[in-house]
């Protein structure tokens, strides 16, 4: 049998109780709208910027399912700064192209990953999950 293509994925690093946490919405709408083609989008909690997000990888899976009913895998909190910061972001921000490599600087910061691994594109904190940047990226790595 051939083997099924991987998927198109974004990394947000996560902070829903921040002041950002209103964009959970729009990638759980984005999911909804490409995750057939071959999309998902995998949420990394943290607590590295002004300590928003305290609670445990329970609490902050049941937060995120009942406030923005999240439907995509959410991950174990990581450091996504610092020395002792996860190698996920080590390598999302320390081997990638020079156009994506550079520290984190907020949360919600998505890093799109084409189906074949390769990190593809960065979109800061502030560039929403909806933006037509990010809609066209994730249409042109979608397997």
């Amino acid at each position: 049998p051939r083997a099924k293509p991987r998927k198109a994925s974004v990394l947000p690093g996560e902070a829903p109780k921040s002041d950002l946490s209103a964009w959970v919405r729009p990638e759980v709408t984005a999911v909804r709208l490409v995750a057939p083609r071959g999309f998902t989008v995998l949420g990394f909690p943290s607590n590295d910027f002004g300590g928003q997000e305290p609670g445990t990888e329970q609490e902050i899976k049941r937060f995120c399912e009942e406030k923005f009913h999240v439907t995509f895998p959410m991950f174990a909190k990581v450091k996504v700064t610092g020395e002792t910061k996860d190698p996920l972001y080590t390598l999302l921000t320390e081997q990638t192209a020079e156009d994506i490599r550079g520290p984190v600087r907020w949360n919600f910061t998505k890093f799109l990953v084409d189906p074949k691994g390769k990190v593809v594109s960065r979109f800061g904190s502030s560039t929403e999950p909806m933006d037509s940047d990010v809609t066209k990226a994730i249409e042109a790595s979608l397997p």
